[in-house]
């Protein structure tokens, strides 16, 4: 069960990158990164930051998920919050 598990996490990560590089063109210069509130944007990325902290932080949350955590409910939640950055 494992290995598929880590299979399918390796999956989301390739799924990211071709992504990231399939939309990079039709990005604005800067994306919102911050928002207040009301939606209002408060912060600013530049397109290469903003795509390259998903892709890092993605990878961060899998290799702690694969080698780092016994608790199963918080691997859960990291495992929650690497699908949410995939689906942002």
């Amino acid at each position: 069960m494992k290995v598929i598990k880590n299979n399918i996490l390796v999956i989301i990560m390739i799924l990211m990158v071709l992504i990231s590089i399939a939309v990079y063109d039709i990005l604005p210069t800067r994306l919102p990164i911050h928002f207040t509130l009301t939606g209002t944007v408060d912060g600013t990325a530049p397109k290469l930051g903003g795509i390259s902290f998903m892709l890092v932080m993605e990878l961060i949350l899998w290799l702690i998920s694969s080698f780092g955590i016994k608790d199963i409910n918080l691997k859960k939640v990291i495992d929650g919050i690497g699908i949410i950055l995939f689906l942002a």
